[in-house]
């Protein structure tokens, strides 16, 4: 009797977990095997993000730090998540470090395989120089920025970077806020050259206009 119970409950498949059945591999009247993939289930609930940072970055990532992650399929939206595992060793061909986060998913909106770009935040500093990386103009192992004078001339201007994000550049020594500067078209100028700036309009002079 309980060999019978025992063969009997074999027929029957049961997740160790609660998720979401994706497609099947087989269909009725098929003959599988042990082992054989049968159909997906996915846990939602909680997702896993695996990542990599370069080594020279080990000393600003710990386990617990918070992060943002963004994600092509939904523009817009911010998710939060947290480190809980740092590698102990580099790779060693690229020299970078594997890290692993979890990221709560409650309403289900992210999915396994999503493209993710993350943000690590180590620090925070509301008076931070930021310009568009188009403006930076590297020379050798130097950067450059074309900065206008009182009189709109181009002048160039070493610069020292910090920080990027997102097609921004932070600026530790060489501009001033205020300052401005050449975002486009520095192949054709050169310093002592007179330009006209445009300046993007906000809201309310388009609406003057």
């Amino acid at each position: 009797m309980e060999l019978a119970r025992t063969q009997l409950a074999k027929t029957t498949i049961r997740a160790p977990f609660d998720g979401v059945v994706g497609l099947r591999h087989v269909s009725p009247g098929d003959f599988v095997s042990a082992g054989q993939d049968l159909v997906e289930v996915t846990d939602y609930s909680e997702m896993k993000m695996d990542f990599t940072l370069p080594e020279r970055d080990l000393n600003q990532v710990q386990v617990g730090q918070q992060i943002e992650v963004h994600v092509d399929a939904l523009p817009g939206e911010t998710f939060q998540g947290e480190i809980y595992a740092i590698s102990p060793s580099s790779r060693g061909g690229s020299h970078n470090l594997s890290i692993r986060a979890r990221i709560p998913n409650d309403q289900g909106a992210l999915r396994p395989g999503l493209f993710a770009r993350i943000v690590i935040i180590t620090g925070q500093d509301d008076q931070a120089l930021m310009i568009p990386e188009s403006a930076v103009i590297p020379e050798n192992n130097d950067f450059f920025i074309m900065r206008l004078n009182a009189e709109n001339q181009v002048s160039l201007v070493p610069v020292t970077l910090g920080s990027r994000r997102f097609g921004e550049v932070q600026i530790l020594s060489g501009l001033e806020a205020g300052d401005i500067i050449v975002t486009a078209g520095q192949i054709k100028l050169h310093p002592g050259m007179p330009v006209t700036p445009l300046f993007p309009q906000t809201n309310s002079q388009e609406s003057d206009a």
